[in-house]
């Protein structure tokens, strides 16, 4: 990290309006040494973090998290990012070197697109050159569970188990955020993620980087009406501003998206409602 800070690659943060979308923070205190990619703050100035990398562990953290730093804690952010920084290219030839990722070439791309936006191309250089680069290594291994965390993994079933996990832990006046591809051929099969209320972009961002990653047409908002009976109803809308119409969305592509969540997830009600009916509070997204 000295050399880091010595080199302008690591820098403080002295206001929060200094930080732009993608940038790599990192916060420090004497508990803590995390980073993650910013993706924006939320409605009480939280930093928005999706792929947190616990420097401190050395262990992949959480998918999405709220930072709220403490008045103790030092934020800084990266300079350089890929495809930004002139050293971007040895930087990729080091993480493509690395043996797990040669063995494992069905996940490649989703392991380079986390590699690259979690860490930056100058200090992933710094840790090849300090022998240090397990600081990548271990939380990827955990984050795609390869290696010496690997396990025989459906991931189609882990997709849909832990969508599942969103819904059955929702209470009545509970909202989540959701992204899903509706296919259009009848031999392929709806499919759904979520990262609970973060926006979407957010949740597009964190899919990007999942073993199963899938380019999304939908994007809306799930709400609990009622939890109280043998099954839990829920209203749906596709009304998301980033990945549709926000507002404007018909009650026909929520439609969609309902039949489709009654396809796969069955045991729950869903009801349809256009726009962004099933989004509560003054929350935008």
């Amino acid at each position: 990290m000295k050399y880091l800070l010595e080199h302008g690659i690591l820098s403080p943060v002295n206001a929060l309006s200094e930080l732009t979308k993608g940038t790599i923070v990192r916060r420090i205190s004497k508990s803590k040494d995390q980073q993650g990619i910013f993706l924006g703050l939320d409605d009480t100035g939280g930093l928005i973090l999706v792929n947190v990398i616990n420097m401190l562990e050395v262990s992949f953290e959480t998918e999405a998290g709220i930072l709220r730093p403490a008045s103790s804690d030092k934020i800084y952010r990266y300079t350089t990012s890929f495809g930004k920084d002139r050293n971007s290219a040895q930087a990729r030839d080091i993480l493509k070197s690395w043996s797990l990722y040669s063995k494992n070439p069905e996940q490649q791309k989703a392991m380079m697109a986390f590699m690259e936006n979690a860490y930056a191309p100058e200090q992933v250089i710094d840790l090849a050159k300090t022998d240090n680069l397990n600081y990548i290594f271990i939380p990827v291994q955990q984050r795609f569970k390869i290696g010496k965390f690997e396990e025989k993994v459906n991931w189609n079933v882990e997709r849909k188990q832990r969508f599942t996990w969103y819904i059955d832990n929702m209470r009545k006046g509970d909202h989540i955020t959701y992204v899903a591809f509706i296919p259009q051929k009848s031999f392929e099969s709806p499919l759904f993620y979520s990262i609970g209320t973060k926006p979407h972009e957010s949740t597009v961002f964190s899919l990007r980087s999942e073993p199963f990653n899938f380019k999304p047409v939908r994007g809306g908002h799930i709400l609990c009406t009622d939890d109280s009976g043998d099954e839990k109803k829920f209203l749906v809308d596709a009304g998301s501003e980033y990945i549709g119409k926000g507002h404007k969305t018909s009650i026909d592509t929520a439609k969609e998206v309902s039949r489709a969540l009654t396809a796969v997830y069955k045991g729950y009600a869903f009801t349809p409602v256009k726009g962004r009916g099933a989004l509560t509070g003054e929350q935008s997204y």
